[in-house]
């Protein structure tokens, strides 16, 4: 969804979206006549909500004095707390990777796509 967002952030129509379990896929109208800086903001928007969800459990683990992978704690209701925080972390943490590669269709492919367009256009 923040694919879609972002389209609809910088004025982009949106033609079909695929949601899936590692993310989704926003088919856009005209995508040949992108700007990079829009399609820098499409592709990057996915990968920026994932950075802030990791953020977001290892601040909490390490608020809680918690170890970011398998934390260890006392009772039953902090046990389960950690361990969900420390999963949250390292699965985003691991999707985060994944979609900054270069490889099409993930993200990293899209922002290079982008970097190269800029790096064109600009000169």
């Amino acid at each position: 969804m923040a694919l879609l967002a972002a389209a609809r952030l910088v004025g982009v129509e949106v033609a079909a979206i695929e949601l899936h379990a590692a993310g989704g896929f926003v088919e856009m109208h005209d995508d040949d006549a992108l700007t990079a800086g829009k399609l820098a903001t499409i592709a990057g928007a996915g990968p920026l909500v994932t950075a802030g969800l990791t953020l977001v459990a290892g601040v909490a683990l390490t608020a809680f004095g918690w170890p970011l992978t398998d934390p260890p704690v006392d009772t039953s209701a902090a046990a389960a707390l950690g361990r969900v925080l420390s999963a949250a972390f390292l699965i985003n943490a691991l999707m985060l990777v994944t979609n900054l590669l270069p490889v099409r269709p993930l993200d990293g492919a899209h922002l290079l796509v982008a970097a190269r367009l800029w790096r064109l256009r600009r000169g």
